[in-house]
């Protein structure tokens, strides 16, 4: 059975959202969809399916359609004002919750809230926050053919384990210092290595955001060239299961990394507020000094 429904609008921008949806897209067996992906999302979208149309405007995706399935990204506002002109058009909207943090700021737009009529989540952890967070809006687990499809590849890999995988991600925030929080985790994981039990030589890919510049974290790549550095250009299934740990604040992929039992740290440094991911599994480095 398809999980997309037929006649939907399938709108993304971040690239967590993307993944799931495209994920499902490539999975289903109806044929009646019209697509509005943006961002890091359309890169994902074009790579997937280079011959299908990417529509051009919120008006011209949500012409005709019955559903709007889409992400809940917090870079642009693309999925929200789509959410806010399906809602007037009485169109059936259906939320992609890809995380475990910020669940009411997704919907938040200029000082307002526009709520879905569905949500859609791919673990416990996430519908459970989901259902605290909007009692009033019906959460359902979707099967995660994104993780599924990653995990498939992981036994032919599994004697690759060479590197540690650092998982670089936008923050929003300098928790009190001078430079962004994203730095300061990178710097906070150079200085922790011993504590993981790692030696100074070990081989360290880093995997940058797909929002990023490519060359954004040169000049820190430049303080710590003493270490065994690399720019990692894999899909994510192969770095995973190449990686002998794996290393982020809060991204989504130390929830893969968890899934394929895979070392998993986060860091957050000291002054980092309290982490909102639900994950038992995962090693705070902080929590090692």
């Amino acid at each position: 059975m398809s999980i997309l429904k037929d006649n939907s609008a399938l709108v993304a921008h971040d690239a967590g959202g993307a993944n799931h949806i495209i994920s499902w897209l490539k999975n289903s067996e109806n044929k009646n969809f019209k697509f509005f992906f943006h961002g890091p999302a359309r890169k994902i979208f074009e790579d997937n399916f280079p011959t299908k149309t990417n529509c051009h405007s919120i008006d011209e995706v949500l012409t005709n359609v019955d559903y709007l399935i889409c992400g809940t990204g917090w870079q642009t506002t693309i999925e929200i004002e789509c959410i806010k002109e399906a809602k007037k058009r009485n169109i059936i909207v259906i939320c992609v919750l890809d995380h475990w943090v910020n669940y009411l700021k997704r919907f938040n737009y200029k000082g307002d809230y526009f709520f879905p009529n569905k949500i859609w989540v791919t673990d416990d952890y996430a519908k459970k926050i989901s259902d605290t967070t909007f009692p009033n809006i019906p959460s359902t687990i979707i099967e995660n053919t994104y993780a599924k499809d990653i995990l498939s590849n992981s036994d032919e890999l599994s004697l690759k384990k060479n590197c540690l995988l650092y998982v670089c991600e936008p923050i929003r925030s300098n928790w009190g210092k001078e430079i962004p929080g994203e730095f300061q985790a990178i710097k906070f994981f150079f200085n922790s290595l011993a504590l993981m039990g790692y030696e100074e030589n070990i081989k360290i890919k880093f995997r940058i955001h797909p929002s990023e510049e490519f060359n954004k974290y040169d000049l820190i790549f430049k303080e710590f060239n003493k270490y065994n550095i690399t720019i990692d250009t894999d899909d994510i299934g192969t770095s995973l299961n190449k990686s002998l740990a794996v290393i982020a604040c809060q991204s989504y992929v130390l929830h893969l990394s968890i899934m394929l039992n895979i070392k998993t740290f986060s860091s957050l440094p000291p002054n980092a507020p309290p982490s909102s991911l639900p994950h038992k599994e995962i090693v705070y480095l902080r929590e090692l000094l």
